[in-house]
């Protein structure tokens, strides 16, 4: 997923925190290489992961916790497309 995120071909990234956490330099090397890079959507664990929410202040992503639902995952989304809009 990392590779994909990098080529920046996608619209968007939905990725849970158990794909970034064992390898957060890399991610955070990409995310600062790439400062308009691909919009960053991270699935947190729990609401209390400390690591996570470091990770989501230290670079520009928006981030859901459980519980998901599917109105928080939309707005997020169309979020993401305003951005894309006025960049």
């Amino acid at each position: 997923m990392l590779e994909r995120f990098r080529a920046g071909d996608l619209h968007a990234a939905l990725i849970g925190w158990g794909l970034v956490s064992p390898n957060t330099d890399e991610w955070s090397a990409t995310i600062l290489d790439r400062p308009r890079g691909v919009p960053l959507v991270l699935l947190a664990i729990s609401g209390s992961d400390e690591h996570a929410e470091g990770f989501g202040r230290e670079h520009p992503c928006a981030m859901l916790t459980p519980p998901f639902q599917l109105r928080a995952l939309w707005s997020a989304m169309r979020a993401i497309d305003a951005q894309k809009e006025y960049a």
